[in-house]
C-alpha cells in the first residue's frame, strides 16, 4: 500500500505542476473578436492583438485603460513580461543577434498580429510601458532582416519612440491580468491524492 500512496502522490505532484509550462492559446474577446486575445496560461496573462492598436500613440492608449476606455482592462506590458512572453513563444535570445532559425519568430507574430511584413515576412513591433532614461517609451519588436545571404529574424526591446508618436506599422502590447484557472485533471488527480493520503494517516492512527 505504500507503494500505491507513493504514486498517487507523485501523479499529483506532476500534474499539479504541468500548467507552469508555458503554453499560449488563441482565445475569443467579447469585445475584439475571434482569437484576438493570446491567453499565457502559465502567468495567466492575456495579450491583445498587437494590430487593434496600430497608429495610436502611448499618450494616446495609456487614457483609455480606464472604465469605458477603448482597452478598458488593459495595460501596458512592462519589458519584463515582454522579455518573458518571447521566451514563453519559443524565442531563445533576446538581442540584435540574428537567428537563422525562423520558425518561433514568424509562430508568433502570426499569433500576436502582423503589423508589418519585410520581402514577405511576418514582423510586429509594438509600444511597451517602460520608459527610456534619455525619454520616450521603448518597444518590443519581432524582427525579420536578411543577412549575410540568408533571411534570419532577431527580438528586442530597444527601440525607443516618442509618447505622441503614432506609426501604421507599429501598435501597443497590451495585457491584462486574469486567474488561473486549474485544469480539471489536475484538480480531480490532486483531490483524489490527498484525500487518499489522508485517509491512510486517519486509518493507521486509528489502528494505534
Amino acid at each position: 500500500m505504500k507503494k500505491v500512496y507513493f504514486i498517487l502522490i507523485i501523479t499529483c505532484v506532476i500534474f499539479a505542476f504541468d500548467i507552469s509550462h508555458a503554453d499560449l492559446q488563441e482565445i475569443d474577446d467579447a469585445v475584439f473578436g475571434v482569437n484576438a486575445i493570446t491567453w499565457d496560461t502559465a502567468t495567466g496573462l492575456e495579450w491583445l492583438d498587437v494590430t487593434f492598436s496600430v497608429n495610436r500613440s502611448y499618450l494616446d492608449v495609456s487614457s483609455q485603460f480606464g472604465t469605458g476606455g477603448d482597452y478598458e482592462g488593459f495595460r501596458h506590458a512592462t519589458v519584463s513580461d515582454l522579455e518573458a512572453f518571447f521566451f514563453a513563444g519559443g524565442i531563445p535570445y533576446l538581442g540584435q543577434t540574428p537567428n537563422t532559425n525562423l520558425i518561433p519568430y514568424m509562430t508568433l507574430s502570426n499569433l500576436v498580429g502582423v503589423t508589418s511584413y519585410q520581402d514577405g515576412y511576418p514582423q510586429t513591433q509594438g509600444i511597451a510601458g517602460d520608459e527610456a532614461t534619455r525619454g520616450g517609451q521603448h518597444t518590443g519588436t519581432i524582427d525579420y532582416v536578411f543577412f549575410l545571404q540568408y533571411p534570419t529574424y532577431k527580438a528586442h526591446t530597444d527601440l525607443v519612440y516618442g509618447q505622441t508618436t503614432k506609426i501604421t506599422t507599429t501598435g501597443h502590447w497590451l495585457l491584462r491580468d486574469v486567474a488561473i484557472v486549474p485544469e480539471p485533471v489536475s484538480s480531480t488527480l490532486f483531490i483524489v491524492g490527498a484525500t487518499t493520503l489522508g485517509f491512510s494517516r486517519f486509518r493507521k492512527k486509528f489502528k494505534n
